[in-house]
């Protein structure tokens, strides 16, 4: 309401205005003519034209939406950088970017973080989930665009795919070739953390049957590892424990360590827990980083317990 009445007030304030310039130049008090009320006339119209050309759509930005819409390849995407000051075309995004892609996302560095994160259209940018997921948290809305656009096409991707496997599937195609394709393909796509919980827990159940079929041609210690972390996702402890046994057999990699620790901490365990924790120092495993950060929030919750 009260934009409205703003605009009409400075409406009446114009008309009014050249009403008084129009009278005083026809009553002779001023020395200018007719002529020269051609330019407050038009004032407004060129104001007009302006601020239409200001908000002109992107063509670029437009575009990409487009084709993100109709699942096309990542790669495929294309970023048109003609309107946007000082922005050079995007390079291949590569190792030593990681970091300070980060830092700009940290920092709201929005024109580097832009340019950095187109980068990731010359890659695959399903590789770069947790920087996607960090701008998407950005403050800028350009950031936000770009990172939701990346996520939503690489989701569309992996249900394309995940949708073939069921079809070959149906066909009765499972021999160990495709349960073995199938396998290495459910487990990058259950990192990505692109699906809702009921969703999860119903592809991680049809998940432990491909596993199951693929252990019963020989078990190896991939797989019993990758068993493992499924059935403790789905709460299978006893099937869990099982398979740990079988695999501490197979193998003393410290897979085996984080693991037993895993299910220590989530059956509540916690004697046990602390006793793997001092076999693991005696013999001095050594974790990676976000396994030793997880350790660390386990052992922390654990005290609190």
């Amino acid at each position: 309401m009260i934009p409205v009445l703003i605009t009409s007030i400075l409406t009446v304030c114009y008309f009014l205005s050249i009403a008084l310039v129009y009278k005083a130049i026809v009553s002779g008090r001023s020395d200018l003519t007719i002529f020269y009320l051609i330019f407050p006339i038009a004032l407004p119209f060129f104001g007009a034209g302006l601020i239409h050309m200001i908000s002109k759509p992107n063509p670029g930005r437009h575009r990409r939406g487009q084709e993100a819409a109709v699942g096309g390849k990542i790669k495929d995407l294309t970023i048109d950088f003609g309107n946007i000051d000082d922005f050079q075309r995007p390079k291949e995004l590569v190792e030593e970017d990681i970091v300070p892609l980060e830092e700009s996302l940290y920092l709201n560095k929005a024109k580097e973080a832009r340019q950095q994160l187109m980068g990731l259209a010359n890659n695959d940018p399903s590789h770069f989930m947790d920087l996607l997921y960090l701008a998407r948290l950005n403050e800028d809305s350009e950031i936000v665009h770009y990172a939701t656009t990346f996520i939503s096409e690489i989701s569309s991707q992996y249900d394309e795919k995940l949708s073939a496997f069921e079809k070959r599937f149906e066909k009765g195609e499972a021999d160990f070739d495709l349960l073995t394709e199938y396998c290495d393909f459910m487990e990058d796509y259950l990192s990505k953390e692109l699906l809702s919980k009921q969703m999860e827990g119903l592809l991680r159940k049809e998940y432990e049957e491909r596993l199951l079929q693929k252990l019963s041609h020989g078990t190896t210690a991939k797989d019993l590892v990758r068993v493992i972390h499924n059935e403790l996702a789905l709460g299978l402890y006893d099937l869990a424990q099982k398979h740990l046994t079988q695999l501490s057999i197979k193998s003393n990699a410290d897979d085996v360590y984080y693991l037993y620790l895993e299910y220590y901490y989530q059956t509540g365990q916690f004697d046990e827990f602390k006793n793997m924790i001092r076999e693991m120092q005696g013999k001095q495993v050594v974790l990676s980083k976000d396994k030793q950060d997880l350790l660390n929030f386990w052992q922390g919750k654990e005290v609190m317990a």
